[in-house]
């Protein structure tokens, strides 16, 4: 294993350290969970950490409160049991997001999984791709429920008319072959691991379009709305809701126990058939699922305020489209723009509006107030 660092983007040989421990994450092969895979990772949270379960908005699960000795032990068995690659490079390269309904869903393209598979070997066998940046994903995206472009990812390929759509950013080319655009997909990472400093393709526009030279029509690809990913879904499917994307790792092995799992990268899981409540979401127009708050204080020394318990308060009368409570400027939870989005310091909170413009007399305000002020939105009153 490599030595541990701070302030990293965590994987399982690059742990972070946190307030409440060893943090460390592990990717499932394709998004697939089998029972073996979740009832190992959920004992592990159990045995090492702190018994809590994060699901990232990469499609990854992240568990928190490791020792070092737990974080070495985890990563044998992970490696061993074919959860993890032996190496810290080829780990990186299998940040391939696909589909979650690939194979179930009639609408999706039928050979996504076998491009996905594909891609990943294609990564793995690449050479000059030590240098990748490790927060640096790719994507196969084969269409249907959830629509072209509900991926987000640095590079990757998009099922369209005609063939396979080479992605780099927001910017996507006309279909060619599925073979040819992962050759494409495997070039550009080559570029991306040649420049490690550069800015991420997802901000640079121009240079996300460069990637693409050679191909023909490249064209700007907007994100479509995602349909929500929580309760039942083609294919016999059912999405079940992971409120914070944090779960107890009871609630993982009672699942995994009879089950296999496909990870999303919107904190839901997905399994088939029907499944209880128990502890997680199945009403897709429960607002739970539209606030994103971070651990706040319990886990994170950056945190300004009780981020989570705001963020219970806040939802039942939120009608929006997504409220984000961040405990810091950094907004680890939800990266991108929220409709609403409040950012504690200090015990305090700053709102900030859909376009990231700060919110006139909604700064510097106490959780009571912010509530106050939310209700009041809710109702009309007040709109940011």
């Amino acid at each position: 294993m490599t030595a541990m660092r701070r302030g990293w983007c965590p994987d399982l040989f690059a742990p972070m350290q946190a307030r409440d421990g060893w943090l460390v994450r592990v990717r499932p092969p394709l998004g697939r969970l089998t029972m073996a895979h979740g009832m190992l990772i959920a004992d592990a949270a159990t045995r090492w950490g702190n018994g809590h379960i994060e699901m990232t908005n990469r499609g990854n699960l992240q568990m928190r409160g490791f020792t070092p000795d737990g974080v070495s032990a985890f990563a044998e068995q992970a490696v061993a049991a074919g959860l993890a690659a032996p190496d810290a490079v080829r780990e990186r390269l299998r940040a391939v997001l696909v589909s979650p309904l690939a194979g179930c869903d009639p609408a999706c393209a039928p050979d996504t999984l076998a491009v996905a598979e594909r891609l990943l070997a294609a990564l793995s066998d690449a050479d000059r791709l030590d240098d990748l940046p490790p927060k640096v994903g790719f994507a196969v995206d084969g269409g249907g429920f959830f629509p072209v472009g509900a991926l987000h990812a640095d590079a990757g390929v998009s099922a369209v008319a005609g063939g396979w759509s080479v992605r780099c950013g927001a910017f996507m080319s006309a279909p060619i072959p599925a073979q040819s655009a992962i050759g494409h997909v495997v070039t550009i990472a080559r570029r991306l691991a040649a420049e490690p400093q550069a800015p991420r393709v997802g901000g640079d526009p121009g240079r996300a379009r460069a990637m693409l030279a050679g191909l023909r029509d490249v064209v700007p690809l907007d994100p479509p709305a995602c349909p929500s990913p929580v309760g039942p879904l083609p294919g016999g499917q059912t999405g079940l809701g992971v409120a914070f994307g944090r779960l107890k790792a009871d609630d993982l092995r009672t699942l995994a126990c009879v089950r296999d799992l496909r990870v999303t990268p919107w904190r839901t899981l997905i399994v088939t058939g029907s499944a209880g409540r128990g502890a997680f979401v199945t009403d897709p127009d429960d607002p739970l699922m539209r606030v994103q708050a971070c651990v706040g204080p319990a886990g994170c020394a950056r945190a300004g305020g009780d981020v989570e318990g705001l963020a219970r308060a806040l939802a039942p009368p939120w009608r929006g489209g997504l409220l984000h409570v961040s405990g810091c400027a950094k907004r680890c939870a939800h990266p991108g723009q929220a409709d609403v989005t409040w950012v504690a310091h200090d015990g305090r909170y700053d709102g900030i509006d859909a376009r990231g413009r700060s919110v006139p007399g909604w700064d510097g305000r106490t959780a009571e107030q912010v509530r106050a002020l939310m209700h009041a939105h809710a109702q009309g009153d007040e709109c940011p």
